[in-house]
């Protein structure tokens, strides 16, 4: 009758090639232009080439890496695997832009032992597919996955404007990619760490997500964990960052002359099209106090914003 007991059903092995940022199955690693996506994943890539352990959990990985790419000519690719150490006879590169992603299994098959396949940007060879087309592809590209014991990841740009969307919903091209996905990891920078590359973790279908993580620019490498979320990333990226220095320059300036109440201060924003979560993030970042007062006009105790002292 098509039904199965559960009892009959054994369970699934999790198997991961980075724990637990990018199991076996669909994985996508986003941010916006020239914040680090294709360098983590080449550093991920070469670890696996070389089965040297990747941090910060110690994953071992050994096997090969098909690395598909639109944005970067070959030789640039190359160095970037000889800057990270990797084994260059067990990353292979598209040699064009052509390259058909429904191709992918034969492609599989015929190298053998491949552990992970990175497409970078997705957008480059699924920009003009249909919204039925694309759903066939996300269909499709999970069942190779899971074919061929596989991770494939794909390297996503975010939309120009997201309207304090979460975060999950921010990268470009149709939301079935996303639903396919088994992890989702966003890449950027973040206030008070320069240079450095930031790493969140937004989508986990196995299990709970991983830590924040940092890595080093220059030369690119782990650099420990780091207390952020992914909507923090975001709010200092792109057009967020614009919103939010918006933001502070508001506050900066309804606060300058001194202490006014919260309520009065966040219905100024609205009407300034600041979101709440926008001006909670400035608030953050001038370290405004919030203090409880007495207000005889209003015969109860009212919270006031107020900026810190200087000196």
């Amino acid at each position: 009758m098509g039904l199965a007991q559960v009892r009959e059903i054994g369970e699934t092995r999790i198997e991961w090639v980075w724990t637990p940022y990018i199991p076996i199955g669909v994985s996508i690693i986003e941010g916006e232009p020239g914040l680090g996506k294709s360098r983590l994943a080449l550093y991920i890539a070469s670890k696996i080439s070389k089965g040297e352990s990747i941090p910060p959990n110690g994953d071992v990985q050994h096997g090969k890496v098909l690395y598909i790419t639109a944005e970067d000519e070959p030789g640039v690719v190359a160095q970037r695997v000889r800057q990270f150490g990797g084994d260059e006879e067990n990353i292979y590169l598209n040699a064009t832009t052509t390259f058909n992603l429904f191709d992918i299994g034969e492609y599989l098959q015929e190298i053998q032992d491949v552990h992970m396949v990175i497409v970078d940007p997705l957008q480059a060879f699924v920009g003009l597919y249909s919204q039925v087309r694309f759903r066939r592809f996300a269909t499709f590209m999970r069942e190779v996955a899971i074919a061929h014991d596989v991770a494939i990841v794909f390297i996503r740009h975010l939309k120009k404007s997201y309207n304090d969307s979460s975060a999950i919903y921010r990268g470009i091209g149709s939301v079935d990619i996303s639903a396919a996905a088994r992890s989702i990891v966003v890449v950027g920078r973040m206030e008070g760490f320069g240079d450095d590359i930031i790493v969140t973790h937004v989508k986990s279908s196995y299990g709970p997500k991983g830590a924040s993580l940092r890595f080093s620019n220059s030369p690119f490498d782990y650099a420990g964990v780091v207390d952020a979320t992914p909507d923090d990333l975001l709010e200092t990226s792109g057009e967020q960052r614009r919103v939010l220095d918006d933001a502070i320059a508001f506050l900066r300036v309804v606060l300058g002359d001194g202490p006014a109440f919260a309520s009065e201060v966040h219905r100024e924003a609205a009407e300034l099209g600041l979101s709440r979560r926008t001006l909670y993030r400035a608030r953050k970042l001038l370290d405004v106090r919030a203090t409880r007062t007495w207000d005889p006009s209003e015969g109860k105790f009212r919270w006031v914003l107020s900026l810190p002292k200087m000196g």
